[in-house]
């Protein structure tokens, strides 16, 4: 028996509105999933969908490969192309602006352009926020989360490159943009840097397969990357960071 996709446009007049708020993967790929709904409705004289993608920025960020923008591997119009290229050939409308407020019962989306959305169905993919809770996390640490990030974490490596001194660099989280981006700077900055790498869990990508945590535990080793499993990250200072093991503090030197 095969299940049949929910009608949304049973009891509708006119063509469904239907209003996703948010251009990262959740939003994005939401938005061209509908736009194959488009070309099953309409022949039989039923109303086909509208959708409107509202995104504030003017390019998708296909942020799995941004470790290799610090690399020059790829640059950066080949991890973000625009949502005009991307969504070009669809029926699917993009609004250009930041959501300031939804209304539940009225089903009206105000925009900071002054533009009011009503829509039949909304869709949330709003995404998050860094939350930089680590005492001096805001002040001391670098994140990597954006093309901004990463052109800021190439200027950095180009002064310490340029310095010739030896090195620490400390990597929190062991996921797998983690384990890229650590594998990467002990490959551009070699033996006069210690790169350390840092996560709370037992062990690496613990979600994914036996074959891709063995994988990645090997492509570590291989470059000499320090591995702190079970380690909580205290503070972050401009010199250090206080890490805890076992409920015992202790600092790691690292610039």
């Amino acid at each position: 028996m095969t299940s049949r996709a929910p009608d949304w446009t049973a009891g509708l007049r006119s063509a469904p509105h239907i209003c996703v708020l948010g251009g990262g993967f959740g939003g994005l790929y939401t938005a061209l999933y509908l736009q194959r709904l488009v070309k099953r409705h309409g022949p039989d004289g039923r109303p086909p969908l509208r959708i409107t993608l509202v995104e504030p920025k003017e390019r998708f960020l296909f942020t799995p490969l941004l470790y290799e923008v610090i690399t020059g591997e790829l640059q950066p119009w080949h991890i973000a192309p625009s949502y005009g290229k991307l969504l070009g050939a669809t029926a699917v409308q993009v609004r250009r602006a930041l959501v300031q407020g939804v209304d539940l019962d009225r089903r009206l989306v105000s925009l900071d352009s002054g533009e009011t959305l009503d829509y039949d169905y909304l869709v949330l993919a709003v995404g998050s926020r860094n939350r930089l809770a680590v005492d001096g996390a805001a002040s001391h640490a670098q994140p990597f989360r954006s093309l901004a990030d990463a052109e800021l974490l190439n200027e950095r490596l180009w002064e310490l490159e340029a310095s010739g001194r030896s090195s620490q660099i400390a990597v929190i989280g062991g996921g797998p943009n983690g384990i890229e981006i650590a594998c990467k700077l002990a490959d551009r900055l070699g033996d006069r840097t210690q790169i350390h790498l840092i996560d709370r869990g037992d062990r690496l990508l613990k979600t994914f397969s036996i074959g891709s945590q063995r994988a990645a535990n090997r492509a570590l080793a291989q470059r000499g990357v320090r591995l702190h499993l079970e380690t909580g990250v205290e503070a972050i200072a401009a010199d250090r960071v206080t890490l805890s093991q076992n409920g015992q503090p202790f600092d790691l030197p690292a610039d």
